[in-house]
């Protein structure tokens, strides 16, 4: 349907609110779109460079905004399933959650649905800041970084004992970049920072 790339992750497609007005086209059983791949056919119609699907919802919606206006919603998770013309890492997150006292979409949505709340939304966003000035770590065997509030490395529990190391201030460790070399010299294949 020409849209390559797909995100299940929970941040879904947004966008500023000075593009909320007319910013997309929603479609479900009544306008005989009853699945992610009928979605994907109705906005490719429409042409429009993103969309997605909600199971739940059973509604797909068509995001009219220009690629170079959208963003990721910082804060509230759902369960849409997004398509994009371009891969989601080109996406950053948004400024703002679209139930920021600045935005507030909908007193329903963010108040009763979502119980959506602002000190939580500022933590997030304030880690997801730092997370986007985050050096580049290849020079120190580590090509690849997945950054953000949420989503960590983890194992299974028969790996549990002995499965990593901690070091801290103690140890002389007081930033990603030493936090990297450390790892490095320990020739693990991942490593972590907070």
């Amino acid at each position: 349907y020409g849209y390559p790339h797909t995100d299940y992750s929970g941040g879904w497609i947004s966008w500023p609110p000075e593009f909320d007005n007319d910013s997309f086209d929603n479609f479900g059983p009544g306008d005989g779109i009853t699945s992610i791949d009928e979605c994907a056919a109705k906005c490719q119609g429409l042409m429009t460079p993103t969309g997605a699907w909600s199971e739940k919802l059973q509604t797909c919606f068509c995001n009219i905004v220009a690629i170079s206006d959208i963003c990721t919603e910082p804060c509230i998770e759902n369960d849409y399933i997004d398509f994009s013309t371009v891969p989601f890492s080109d996406i950053s997150y948004c400024e703002k959650s679209i139930c920021d006292k600045d935005w507030y979409y909908s007193k329903e949505y963010c108040d009763v649905a979502v119980k959506f709340d602002q000190d939580t939304c500022d933590v997030k966003l304030q880690a997801l800041a730092f997370s986007a000035t985050d050096p580049d770590l290849f020079q120190y065997g580590y090509p690849h970084a997945k950054t953000g509030a949420s989503g960590w490395i983890s194992w299974p529990p028969e790996f549990d004992d002995d499965t990593f190391d901690v070091f801290g201030t103690a140890e002389g460790i007081t930033s990603v970049e030493e936090c990297a070399a450390k790892c490095e010299t320990l020739k693990t294949p991942t490593g972590a920072w907070s």
